[in-house]
């Protein structure tokens, strides 16, 4: 079987499990779990999801501010050294720093109005 079919069948199976699963959790009175204890959860079913996606953008996100500020400190320091330092590259770095940086921002943004 070659990749891209193989791709395409996961992706098709997992498509398809998800809209029959979500019939299922969609109705009132799912109880997955959550803080409510037995049988009195008010957690939605596609919570997980969402918690999950937002701990996923704030870790991201942090990193990504931290990776950003010590790679233009380097960026800068080598080009102190050598005397080399490309306004359109630095351009491009900051620029690209910000999208980034917002990124994750924008994305916890959006998921905000699922809940």
């Amino acid at each position: 079987m070659k990749i891209k079919s193989f791709i395409g069948a996961v992706t098709s199976n997992v498509l398809l499990t998800f809209i029959l699963a979500q019939q299922a959790l969609a109705q009132e009175g799912v109880d997955l779990g959550g803080e409510g204890g037995a049988g009195g959860s008010d957690k939605k079913w596609y919570s997980w999801i969402v918690d999950g996606l937002n701990l996923i953008s704030e870790g991201v996100g942090a990193i990504v501010a931290v990776m950003l500020g010590l790679g233009l400190m380097f960026w800068g320091g080598w080009g102190a050294l050598t005397g080399q330092m490309d306004p359109k590259q630095a351009f491009i770095r900051v620029i690209g720093g910000i999208i980034a940086v917002a990124g994750p921002l924008m994305a916890d943004g959006l998921l905000s109005f699922i809940e």
